[in-house]
């Protein structure tokens, strides 16, 4: 009876994967002593875009330009969640003092929570291509003078949607001004995360939000 049950459980709490196009696809080694997990810290971040920019013309897709940087947990976070994070996070990050830090976090979960992970992740995976620019150390604010975007940046991970022309279009709403977007405690633990639903929502209108 043990093993039938688990075999449900298992059922109903294993969510599909939809893979997400994210560029940059490798990151340099030899940058930054190789810590990085999401930032080309070191190269061309128009080349970045650009390629992003044609991937998702070639797939009838629009571009989210992740503008941000390695030691934003929240940048993470996103990544994470847009791809079907669910219940386990093991977060390995280079913190603003230049050390490599890490943070293993446990999501108390329902059967709900695996739905709501996969109507995210494969949204994402349908309608968008990823760009991760990174923000302080490279030329990222070349790749905002190109798509028609201020550089008044104030908060990471800054969310903006590209056109079909790769012009800037419309900026995800910071997460912090939006009640109940961020969730910083699962169960009795500190925790880092996002309402899914109220994720999947902002993208949406993101999405609408395209000429």
């Amino acid at each position: 009876m043990k093993k039938i049950l688990l075999f449900f459980s298992t059922l109903f709490c294993k969510s599909k994967y939809f893979p997400v196009e994210i560029f940059p696809k490798e990151l340099d080694k030899n940058c930054n002593g190789g810590l990085a997990q999401l930032y080309d810290e070191c190269g061309n971040q128009l080349v970045i875009l650009n390629k992003a920019l044609e991937t998702a013309k070639k797939q009838n897709k629009h571009v989210l330009v992740v503008y941000g940087v390695e030691w934003c947990l929240w940048d993470h976070v996103f990544n994470k969640y847009i791809q079907g994070g669910i219940g386990k996070f093991i977060y390995r990050w280079r913190a603003d003092t230049g050390d490599f830090v890490g943070w293993n976090m446990k999501e108390i979960t329902t059967r709900n929570d695996y739905q709501q992970a996969e109507i995210l992740n494969k949204f994402v995976a349908e309608n968008f291509v990823i760009a991760n620019i990174e923000a302080e150390n490279t030329n990222g604010k070349e790749v905002l003078k190109q798509i028609g975007m201020s550089d008044n940046i104030y908060y990471y991970p800054t969310i903006m949607i590209l056109d079909e022309n790769g012009n800037y279009s419309a900026t995800l709403a910071a997460t912090s001004s939006i009640d109940g977007f961020q969730i910083r405690q699962s169960g009795s633990e500190e925790y880092r995360g996002y309402d899914r639903k109220i994720l999947l929502e902002q993208l949406q209108i993101l999405k609408n939000a395209v000429k």
